[in-house]
């Protein structure tokens, strides 16, 4: 919310005088509210262009990121057997939030027997969102093909992005087609609960139906794989060309261009989608 805001919360930090920071994010943000902590101990990662802030500095290795962020807690536990620990993320909802999803069901006639699908198709970093257009091609492929129903969720700044779909839902593929907005976090969590699976942008929802364990199927731009679950209800699409991963916001191509994601089309794809499905989803 600004500078100003940020100081405050610096300031904040500081007055609540912490003991330990363990910092996951490695951004100039998080390590100025490192630095504004007055914590003796700093965990941060041993490669980061950072390291000087941290006095306890962790190897960054394994592919999925969960693997070295537990190495964070090596400082503080003797002995600990990191492959022995639970990898998989788990996120809670209670009572109320199953009420209001069950509640959203029952006014779209979404029943238990519906083959029900999550669609995310924002993000707010363009190098990490597949477009628009090509996410509709593939909701309207699993309408027509698996009888599926469709939610694509959103942030309650991004319904704009989602007219397009809105427009569908109301039109061609009324009482398939659904948009959901203004759920909180724990809200999200029961709605991924819910659904046969999630597919999307690798983002913030992608990681709340991981926590559900729901199949996930996620389309990567900018970023590897590293957050995608390994096991075999989580997989993703990649166009794999030679720049990928770059981790970037900005396409040196130029995001106009964005070859790994314009460039990447449903039907490169669509046999993987269609396997998982078929051997995963449907036999979960």
């Amino acid at each position: 919310e600004g500078i100003l805001q940020f100081i405050k919360l610096l300031l904040k930090i500081r007055r609540s005088r912490f003991d330990v920071v363990l910092d996951f994010m490695d951004t100039p943000r998080s390590m100025y509210c490192t630095m504004a902590s007055g914590a003796k101990q700093k965990v941060g990662y041993q490669t980061s262009r950072r390291s000087f802030v941290y006095n306890m500095k962790i190897e960054r290795s394994g592919i999925y990121a969960v693997h070295f962020k537990l190495k964070f807690l090596l400082p503080f536990i003797d002995n600990i057997k990191l492959e022995e620990l639970n990898d998989h993320p788990e996120t809670f909802f209670s009572t109320k939030e199953e009420k209001k999803i069950n509640e959203i069901f029952h006014q779209w006639a979404i029943k238990k027997s519906d083959f029900v699908i999550t669609i995310s198709p924002t993000h707010k970093r363009v190098t990490r969102r597949w477009p628009l257009e090509y996410f509709n091609e593939v909701a309207k492929y699993l309408a027509d093909t698996y009888s599926a129903k469709i939610i694509f969720t959103c942030a309650p700044y991004e319904r704009e992005y989602l007219s397009e779909i809105s427009d569908l839902s109301e039109n061609n593929y009324k009482g398939k087609f659904f948009v959901i907005r203004n759920l909180d976090l724990a809200e999200m969590v029961t709605l991924f609960s819910k659904v046969k699976f999630h597919f999307g942008n690798d983002s913030l929802p992608h990681h709340l139906a991981t926590s559900q364990n729901k199949p996930t199927f996620v389309v990567i731009g900018a970023t590897g794989p590293g957050f995608c679950h390994p096991s075999e209800i989580h997989t993703y699409a990649s166009k794999e060309l030679h720049c990928q991963p770059c981790k970037k916001i900005t396409c040196k191509f130029g995001n106009d261009i964005l070859p790994c994601l314009k460039n990447f089309h449903f039907d490169e794809f669509k046999d993987k989608l269609d396997f998982f499905i078929n051997n995963i989803v449907l036999q979960k």
